[in-house]
């Protein structure tokens, strides 16, 4: 099943990010994401998924899930599109590549940001 997730990231909350980890729910499907910058990347972890470890350099992270009947969550293939928008209104398409790794499913995008 392709989804199609359009995300839009504020790259004024980036820095104030206080949570690991964010969900969002969407009906049948809900989306785990997170936002870091790169950086912070351990380098064995940067260099392992191809990650470009820079002040300047933000990433975004995220995982779609399908609800099944039970309860319980599906991790699903996603086309996802995304952009970030920094204070002055400036907006910066974020390509996203699929991971998949261990049965799970996530897409990787990374951006340029101003520090």
């Amino acid at each position: 099943m392709r989804l199609a997730v359009p995300i839009a990231i504020m790259l004024a909350l980036l820095p104030a990010a206080a949570h690991p980890q964010y969900e969002q729910d969407f009906g049948a499907v809900s989306m785990n994401y997170n936002a870091l910058r790169s950086d912070r990347l351990l380098p064995e972890m940067a260099k392992r998924y191809g990650i470009v470890r820079s002040r300047d350099r933000a990433i975004v992270n995220l995982a779609v899930q399908g609800k099944e009947a039970d309860g319980s969550k599906k991790t699903l293939h996603a086309t996802i599109s995304g952009f970030a928008v920094s204070l002055g209104g400036k907006r910066t398409d974020i390509p996203f590549r699929e991971l998949v790794e261990n049965g799970t499913i996530s897409y990787i995008g990374q951006f340029a940001i101003s520090v």
